[in-house]
């Protein structure tokens, strides 16, 4: 599969996300802005992975 090495391939690492995937809470958010409605499932790991995006958005604006 394009030299691409056998534990990188999908196959291999899905069962690994599987596992690892949070586990969802019944919270929607279904408009993030009146410009476009976004859906997307909220989970501890979203939110820690959007608080993180934030922090160094921020830090590189500063």
């Amino acid at each position: 599969m394009c030299g691409i090495p056998e534990r990188t391939r999908p196959r291999s690492w899905l069962p690994f996300l599987a596992r690892n995937l949070c586990s969802p809470s019944s919270v929607i958010l279904s408009e993030l802005s009146k410009s476009r409605a976004t859906r997307f499932l909220v989970t501890p790991c979203s939110i820690q992975a959007f608080k993180t995006w934030e922090s160094r958005k921020n830090q590189i604006q500063q």
